[in-house]
């Protein structure tokens, strides 16, 4: 599961063309199966994106999520992307936020 979760992640978005959100179900077994969602940031922002969360059932990520972002940009010294005023790049910036999950 990991490694199609990955694959699907490192799978380039054209800007031009779309989708700009793409949804793919992984089959595990029988009774078990994953969603896997990916949405470029320019479709939507973290705050959509916890609600997101939330409306699938998964309120506590949802918090953690907007916690997570909030620390990030509490601290002066987190990278910041140009629409933030800083010159990290979009990578940089959710990594930085992945981390502080």
């Amino acid at each position: 599961m990991q490694r199609a979760e990955t694959e699907e992640g490192e799978r380039a978005i054209d800007l031009e063309r779309g989708p700009l959100l793409r949804v793919r179900r992984l089959r595990l077994g029988p009774d078990e199966q994953h969603l896997v969602i990916l949405i470029h940031h320019i479709a939507v922002d973290e705050w959509s994106g916890a609600l997101l969360l939330d409306f699938l059932g998964y309120a506590e990520a949802a918090r953690a999520v907007v916690a997570a972002i909030e620390r990030v940009l509490a601290d002066p010294a987190a990278p910041r992307t140009p629409d933030l005023g800083g010159r990290a790049t979009t990578d940089k910036l959710g990594r930085a936020i992945a981390e502080a999950l």
